[in-house]
C-alpha cells in the first residue's frame, strides 16, 4: 500500500472513531444511570428489610427482658431469681434494634 492509501486508511479510521466513539459514551452513561437506578432501588429495599429486622429484636428484646427476672411467694416469703445473662441478651438486642431502626430511616431518608 502506497502512502495515499495509508493516509485515506488513517483518515477513515478517525472518522471512524468520531462516529461510534460518541456511541460507546452514551452506552456507558446509559449503562451507569441504570446501575444507579438500581442501587436507589435496592437501597429502600434494605431500609424497609433493616426497619423491619429492629421490630423483631426490639420485640424479642422486651420480651427476653420481662422473662428474666421472676417473683415467686413462699409462705408469706419473697424470693426473687433475675437472670443477669438473659438481661444482658435483651440489652444487646434492644441496642441492635436501635442500630438497624437508625440503619434503615437513613437509607429511606438519603436522596442518592
Amino acid at each position: 500500500m502506497d502512502k495515499a492509501g495509508w493516509e485515506a486508511f488513517a483518515v477513515f479510521e478517525v472518522i471512524k472513531a468520531l462516529l461510534f466513539l460518541p456511541a460507546y459514551f452514551f452506552r456507558r452513561i446509559e449503562e451507569k444511570i441504570h446501575y444507579f437506578k438500581l442501587l436507589f432501588a435496592m437501597k429502600k429495599i434494605i431500609g424497609i428489610v433493616l426497619i423491619v429486622l429492629a421490630i423483631v429484636l426490639g420485640y424479642n428484646g422486651v420480651q427476653k427482658f420481662q422473662n428474666s427476672s421472676a417473683l415467686v411467694k413462699v409462705l408469706g416469703l419473697k424470693i426473687d431469681a433475675d437472670n443477669e445473662s438473659g438481661k444482658s441478651s435483651a440489652y444487646i438486642q434492644l441496642g441492635l434494634a436501635v442500630l438497624a431502626l437508625g440503619a434503615g430511616v437513613f437509607l429511606l431518608k438519603s436522596e442518592r
